[in-house]
């Protein structure tokens, strides 16, 4: 399981941040060579946000997005 934690509270994302930056990612990509999920990350990260994993097994069968993500979890 993957999930962006807040980084002052720690707590989980909620939807209305999620809705925030995933609509901003399709704006951008209709404009931008960027993946969705690049844009993604960068939005969530500078709304004070990192990407966290439980477990390996989630970047072992997701390495692409993980790999995209892996900039965004310090």
């Amino acid at each position: 399981m993957a999930y962006w934690e807040n980084t002052i509270t720690h707590e989980k994302v909620i939807n209305e941040e999620h809705k925030v930056c995933a609509s901003y990612a399709r704006i951008v990509k209709r404009n931008n060579t960027m993946s969705f999920q690049e844009d993604y990350g960068k939005c969530m990260y500078e709304n004070g946000f990192l990407f966290k994993t439980l477990d390996w097994l989630y970047c072992f069968h997701r390495k692409e997005e993980c790999k995209v993500y892996d900039k965004y979890r310090k």
